[in-house]
This record gives structure tokens, C-alpha cells and sequence, in this order.
């Protein structure tokens, strides 16, 4: 907002035919329902939106890290006093973690999930997300340790394949990106993998390679598939005491 508040973090997915540094017109406009309606298109082309985003309410949601601080003191408070319930602590803990996240303090957040990666056993999501945080910390060495780990326990999921091949071709690997990509291809062919896998090509001047990406899906009408709900078992009766001691 004007005041540099954010408003809320999406990822959109960009599928063809969209041209790397073609322009993009963002629309935006507030409804009755105090809604906020977001669409991406291309100049010229008003009737084709690339991405639509709506925000419920947006003024009610904004990320304020004082709110979130005093809801960690809140949430770590009822913890250690085991305020909460048993079958709830195991989420608890993960929503103190994500709010770690949130308010940029990501050591933290990575304390916490090896702290629930040691009492919960290694699992794809857990390492996926701790991937990812060593990541934003700028931990390559690590980041790329968690996620091929996380790719061993992921079996269908090509996930963490996908976010090690996006960390490497950030840090211009492009032959380890195109090569650990590759992997993912195998089974996943949907639009981000097939984009990403453009992008490289392009960063590697295989121009011929990328042509040929993008033909293969402009010819295919893409199935997009939603990633695995994280289905983590808990066992909260003989861990509950666990949880609490986080923290």
C-alpha cells in the first residue's frame, strides 16, 4: 500500500505464449465487496488475461510484524504451558515457525523445523522447506544438501527437484540446473517446469532447445496439477511433551 505495507505474497504462473521482456499491462480495481481484483494482460489483447488474482479484503490483511510478534509471544506462551491442546501443538509449532518467516527472522524458522524434522522423522516437506529457508539466507551449500534430500522422500512429488534447479540457474549453474531439471522432467511436464526449463536453455544459448520447449507446449494443453496436500502423520500422544519444549 502507500505506506509500504504488504498487501500479500502470490506466485503467478506465466504459462506462453508470453516472451521473455515482452510488456505486461497489470489492471487493477477494488469491487463493492471491498475485494481486490488483479489481472495481467497483454497490451492490445484485452480480452486475454495471462493471470487473475483476487484479495479478499486486502485493508483487514496486511502483513504487520508487530501483530505477528505479538502472536508469536502468544502462541509460544500457550506452549510451554501446554495451553494447547495435544492434537493442535504439532500445527502451533509449524505457524510459530512460518511466522519467523514472515517477519524476515529465517535462522530462527530454520532452528524450529530441524527442531520438528528431529521429532517428527525426515519427510519431503519438511526438507523442502528448510531448502528453501537456507535459500533465502543465502546458504546455498546447505539449501542444496535439504533439498535433495527432501527428493529422496518425495517419491511422485517433483518439487524440491524443481526449487534446486531454479536455486542453481540464480546462481548462473546453468549445465547443474539444466541437468538436475531434467530429472523432474521425466515424470513432471507441466507448464513451470517446461518454462523454467526454457529459461535455461535461453541462459545457455541453446536457442534451438527453447523453441522446441515452447512448441512442445503450445501444442499440448497443459494439466495443471496441484502439489501434495503436506500430509505429515503425527503422533501427538507420545510427542505432545515434545512440542512444548520447543520453546
Amino acid at each position: 500500500d502507500g505506506q509500504g505495507r504488504i498487501l500479500g505474497r502470490q506466485a503467478w504462473e506465466i504459462e506462453p505464449p508470453v516472451n521473455k521482456g515482452e510488456a505486461i499491462a497489470l489492471q487493477y480495481a477494488m469491487d463493492a465487496n471491498q475485494n481486490l481484483n488483479l489481472q495481467l494482460r497483454l497490451p492490445g489483447k484485452p480480452e486475454h488475461a495471462i493471470c487473475k488474482l483476487e484479495l479478499e479484503n486486502p485493508a483487514t490483511s496486511l502483513i504487520n510484524p508487530h501483530s505477528k510478534r505479538r502472536e508469536i509471544l502468544e502462541l509460544e506462551e500457550a506452549m510451554r504451558t501446554q495451553a494447547i491442546p495435544p492434537d493442535k501443538q504439532p500445527e502451533t509449532a509449524f505457524r510459530i515457525a512460518d511466522l519467523y518467516q514472515e517477519i524476515g527472522q529465517q535462522e530462527k524458522s530454520v532452528s524450529l523445523y530441524r527442531q520438528l524434522l528431529r521429532i517428527q522423522g525426515p519427510n519431503a516437506f519438511l526438507l523442502n522447506k528448510i531448502g528453501m529457508l537456507y535459500g533465502e539466507i543465502g546458504d546455498y551449500t546447505r539449501e542444496e544438501k535439504y533439498y535433495l534430500e527432501a527428493a529422496r522422500y518425495a517419491q511422485t512429488w517433483k518439487g524440491p527437484l524443481f526449487n534446486l534447479s531454479l536455486s542453481y540457474r540464480r546462481q548462473g549453474r546453468y549445465v547443474e540446473a539444466a541437468s538436475i531439471l531434467d530429472r523432474a522432467l521425466q515424470t513432471e511436464r507441466t507448464g513451470p517446469y517446461l518454462v523454467l526449463r526454457a529459461m535455461i536453455a535461453e541462459a545457455m544459448s541453446d536457442i534451438e532447445g527453447k523453441e522446441n520447449l515452447f512448441e512442445y507446449m503450445q501444442s499440448k494443453k497443459q494439466t495443471k496439477k496441484k502439489e501434495p496436500s503436506q500430509n505429515i502423520s503425527w503422533e501427538e500422544e507420545t510427542q505432545s511433551n515434545a512440542y512444548a519444549d520447543l520453546f
